[in-house]
């Protein structure tokens, strides 16, 4: 993790769990009450970047079942980060630049890693609403 980018994301209010280890994230879900899905989140390497891929749609691949359990899981996945539940996350993103830059968080590589949401918004202006 880039201590200087997570710093600089806290100081803009973006999620200190995107920053989390999947063991954090497993820890997470135990204290949900979850923690018969701990070595699911563990084996499909989900960690504070890779929660924002965590959907409805997603948990069943991942060996979560129970729709009400999915319900709850999702539902404090958007708590976590922050997320707006008026509609689909794909929607969302394209009115928030925070939510879109929380998605390009989930990818890997040097690029990604190093960019703050500050940098992002610079970068992106011209596609992003005032």
């Amino acid at each position: 993790m880039n201590t200087n980018v997570a710093k600089a994301d806290r100081k803009a209010n973006i999620p200190d769990c995107l920053y989390w280890s999947c063991e954090e994230v497993a820890d997470w879900i135990e204290e949900l009450g979850f923690s018969k899905y701990r070595d699911c989140f563990l084996n499909n390497f989900i960690d504070g970047k890779k929660l924002i891929t965590v959907t409805s749609s997603a948990l069943p691949n991942m060996g979560v079942s129970d729709f009400t359990h999915i319900k709850i899981i999702t539902a404090a996945v958007r708590e976590l980060l922050d997320i707006p539940l008026e509609d689909s996350l794909e929607f969302s993103c394209y009115r928030n630049p925070r939510l879109l830059y929380l998605q390009l968080k989930s990818k890997t590589g040097y690029t990604y890693d190093h960019m703050t949401y500050n940098a992002f918004k610079i970068q992106n202006a011209r596609f992003l609403k005032p």
